[in-house]
């Protein structure tokens, strides 16, 4: 639990110094909030050596909703999946709570394109089951990742009223069950592509854009409960995202 409030407070403490120190990008003229909702096509897959069961691949198209703004997005994912429609061997469900935070050192600083290297704080919390309040057991995964990344991003203004924003983040940290000790590592690539219309009713506009996101779980599960195989644990993710929504 020491470990779990030392991280929180970390990412506190450098998302209030990223903020300040790259508080640029919140001062642009044509920076805007975005709320978007999106179609996430899903696929969760074990990739350990054993045979564990229940298996919790999970297959199937989930729904979320976006809110991002310069420096900051939240995300929340939701899908379910019975045994007979996917791979797993119950019937399951998939909720996904992502934070990131970043600040960009500038590259470029040209009117209309922005070439910069963001420094970026991520926070996730992923549960695959049946039933997400069963504890600790193996037929629930139920982790919390903290990760620190950097890597490239670009803004460009292409005419007055269209901006186009795009980024890639290579980030890799710690796993946590139930915020209650170190479990694991992670390694996740996040990358995303936004094409926004300004102004066409009034103050709001149009924002439309691509996710993709790749994950892996290095789970030491033989530390979490005696009788479990050390690759209980091991899955990887990815989706493909297509989100549509406002800008203002």
């Amino acid at each position: 639990m020491r470990i779990f409030f030392a991280l929180v407070l970390s990412i506190a403490l450098a998302g209030s110094a990223a903020a300040q120190m790259f508080s640029y990008e919140s001062g642009r003229p044509d920076a805007r909030r975005t709320l978007t909702a999106g179609y996430y096509a899903l696929n969760f897959t074990y990739q350990g050596d054993g045979q564990p069961f229940p298996r919790l691949d999970f297959d199937r198209p989930v729904y979320g909703i976006r809110f991002a703004q310069p420096g900051f997005e939240v995300q929340l994912m939701y899908g379910p999946q019975s045994a007979e429609d996917g791979p797993s061997d119950i019937d399951v469900q998939l909720l996904d709570v992502g934070l990131l935070i970043y600040g960009g050192l500038p590259l470029t600083r040209q009117e209309r394109f922005r070439l910069s290297l963001p420094i970026a704080l991520n926070s996730a919390y992923r549960v695959v089951g049946d039933d997400f309040n069963a504890g600790l057991t193996n037929e629930v995964f139920n982790f919390t990742t903290f990760g620190l990344g950097a890597g490239l991003a670009l803004e460009s203004k292409l005419t007055n009223r269209v901006t186009l924003d795009a980024k890639a983040l290579p980030i890799g940290g710690l796993l946590l069950r139930s915020f209650e000790g170190t479990a694991g590592t992670t390694g996740l690539i996040d990358a995303s592509v936004q094409l926004s219309f300004l102004d066409l009713f009034g103050t709001r506009g149009l924002s439309v854009g691509y996710g993709y996101r790749g994950q892996n779980w290095n789970v030491n599960a033989s530390d979490l409960s005696v009788g479990l195989e050390d690759d209980t644990f091991d899955y990887s993710s990815v989706h493909h995202a297509f989100f549509v929504g406002l800008n203002f």
